[in-house]
């Protein structure tokens, strides 16, 4: 009678244990779908704020808007490039002053110095599959390039 009492006992531990593991996964489970829905808020929220350092500029702008948005280019390439965190999603490559996907300092620097303060520029942009700027095309609004 004793043997008998003392696995009922047992036999009680190991069904309270397994519930209590079963709790613990369900509890887990669903923490873990909020955590990765808060994830997704925060990657979206990266994406629209590093966007925005570029998009203020879309459209028809001055030229110093256009060196004022290459210059920002140069160092974002600079942080986000090889020599930086290498972060390549984040890399933009410009297009136009002459130049087809620049993405360098020196053709940045260059494409910068061909453009006119006083004339107007339309600029446009491209992401890319992760949501992130990837590139900006700048066309000279006043010479009629398409």
């Amino acid at each position: 009678m004793e043997n008998a009492t003392k696995a009922l006992m047992i036999a009680g531990a190991v069904l309270i244990a397994i519930l209590i593991i079963g709790v613990g996964m369900m509890i887990y489970n669903s923490a873990q779908g909020s955590i990765e829905g808060a994830t997704s808020k925060i990657s979206q929220q990266e994406i629209e704020l590093f966007n925005s350092g570029f998009t203020q500029y879309e459209g028809n702008v001055s030229g110093s808007q256009v060196k004022s948005l290459i210059s920002s280019v140069i160092n974002n390439n600079n942080q986000y490039g090889t020599t930086g965190d290498n972060v390549p999603e984040k890399v933009i490559q410009v297009t136009g002053g002459g130049k087809t996907n620049a993405i360098s300092s020196t053709d940045l620097t260059s494409i910068r110095a061909s453009i006119i303060a006083g004339k107007r520029y339309n600029i446009s942009f491209e992401n890319n599959d992760s949501g992130f700027v990837h590139t900006i095309t700048i066309k000279d609004v006043s010479a009629g390039e398409k």
